[in-house]
């Protein structure tokens, strides 16, 4: 009897921490914009394209100092005549890496994270986009470093051959 109780409590207690952790998080997650693009380009946006789907990094600057916030805001969108279903097999769907000069992984954004483990379906009608951004506090030395964005692995619509879109890299200076 004893055990059965402390299941319950145990239940009740994962289902305050999702309630007031993960579902806000999971809410802020897919956000949807449908704000028409730019003509102009920064120095610190990035494009990949692949069949009906684009992905765009932007940076707020590509000049920080330690210690100082970096934004990245990625977006997805389905730049196609048909809607497309992502799936996701986790509850992420965006990331970034940082590299150094030499190529070297120096910081990824998802290896301080966790997600759900769980399949995440999004539909994106023609030119719906999804957006999301990631914000990271510096801890690097002073230097030059490279910004990559990516998504998570997913498939689209009923294919089982998983993509990953990742951008070109995106070169910042760090100050002290």
């Amino acid at each position: 009897m004893r055990r059965g109780y402390l299941y319950g409590v145990a239940g009740i207690v994962l289902a305050i921490v999702l309630s007031v952790v993960a579902l806000p998080t999971l809410r802020n997650y897919f956000i949807r914009a449908s704000v028409p693009e730019t003509s102009q380009q920064k120095l610190w946006e990035s494009t990949a394209s692949s069949n009906q789907l684009t992905l765009a990094m932007r940076l707020d600057t590509n000049k920080y100092d330690i210690r100082q916030q970096m934004n990245v805001t990625l977006r997805l969108t389905n730049r196609g005549d048909s809607k497309i279903t992502l799936v996701f097999t986790t509850s992420q769907s965006f990331d970034f890496k940082v590299t150094d000069e030499s190529g070297r992984e120096m910081y990824k954004w998802s290896s301080e994270r966790f997600f759900l483990q769980v399949v995440t379906k999004t539909t994106l009608e023609p030119r719906e986009k999804l957006e999301r951004t990631l914000a990271w506090v510096i801890d690097l030395l002073p230097g030059s470093y490279r910004v990559i964005g990516m998504t998570a692995k997913f498939t689209v619509d009923e294919s089982l051959l998983p993509i990953t879109l990742e951008t070109p890299g995106i070169v910042v200076h760090v100050n002290s």
